[in-house]
């Protein structure tokens, strides 16, 4: 890096960005309750997110061993997110009742001629069910362990402001839920498609993650999309190396939400778009980083 690159402290922007993003939803759960099955559960679950972060991240600043506090920073905003995704199902429906699934379905539908996963239903194969899966599921520790290759190559600094642009682009992709709800193809139209997705072990995690930890909606944008769109512009920032090894990785899990049945084809494109314009508006704004 150059002598005169500024050092952003991006722990503390992860922070605050963290408490501000759980309180907007603690709020619009009170603000919304009526909307909103056991409204109460859902704030208190909120409160204790926002409290389970903060004090764990300060926790971790008294790590002294640089890497070891960049993987267990991945391990915490990881788990943090996921338990946000969870929640944030209560509140999908307090803007727009019901679901706007086949808007979707009408676009995917003059343009390509066919909806797209309909249209991978009819080459389903296991060998190809497996090799999407993998790219699916393979996802899960790249959220730490990109940002464990972005520090190898530069330094702590390097990890933080990839963990920082992905919880943004993630914040961004759950307020998309809110905005335009989408049940997604599974829950939506089940009935419409021949081929069982079989495969082997990755299909295995794969149906295991959509059994225990998807539900109707939290689709456009795709935040797998999104996610995998930061860890390659981050890499090609940090670790070019790493960027041509994941490259094609990315590349088949964005085919992979459509073909695993977990997206839309504009869940998918719009998780891209979005985060392409997360790296670009936050280089912008640290363009000395």
């Amino acid at each position: 890096m150059s002598h005169n690159t500024i050092k952003y402290n991006f722990s503390k922007y992860i922070d605050l960005l963290v408490i501000s993003f759980v309180s907007i939803l603690l709020l619009l759960t009170l603000i919304f309750s009526s909307k909103i099955n056991n409204w109460n559960s859902v704030a208190i679950n909120f409160f204790l997110i926002g409290l389970f972060f903060i004090t764990l991240s300060k926790f971790l600043n008294f790590i002294r061993n640089d890497f070891f506090q960049i993987f267990l920073r991945g391990i915490l905003i990881a788990v943090v997110n996921g338990l946000i995704f969870t929640e944030i199902q209560y509140l999908q429906n307090i803007f727009v009742n019901g679901w706007l699934d086949q808007s979707l379905i009408d676009i995917d539908k003059k343009i390509f001629g066919i909806e797209l996963t309909l249209a991978f239903d009819k080459i389903t194969v296991p060998v190809l069910t497996e090799i999407m899966m993998f790219a699916y599921t393979i996802y899960v520790p790249l959220i730490v362990f990109v940002g464990v290759f972005c520090y190898l190559k530069n330094d702590k600094f390097a990890g933080e402001d990839y963990f920082f642009r992905l919880t943004l682009t993630y914040f961004i992709s759950y307020l998309g839920f809110l905005i335009y709800p989408i049940a997604g193809p599974l829950f939506y139209q089940p009935q419409i498609y021949n081929n069982p997705l079989s495969g082997y072990i990755f299909t295995y995690f794969g149906e295991w993650i959509r059994q225990n930890a998807h539900y109707p909606g939290g689709n456009l944008p795709s935040p797998h999309c999104a996610a995998g769109t930061i860890m390659l512009t981050m890499l090609w920032k940090y670790n070019k190396y790493f960027f041509y090894v994941l490259l094609p990785i990315i590349l088949l899990l964005y085919l992979s939400t459509v073909y695993g049945r977990y997206h839309y084809a504009m869940d998918s494109f719009t998780g891209i778009l979005l985060g392409l314009f997360v790296f670009l508006v936050t280089e912008k704004m640290f363009k000395n980083v």
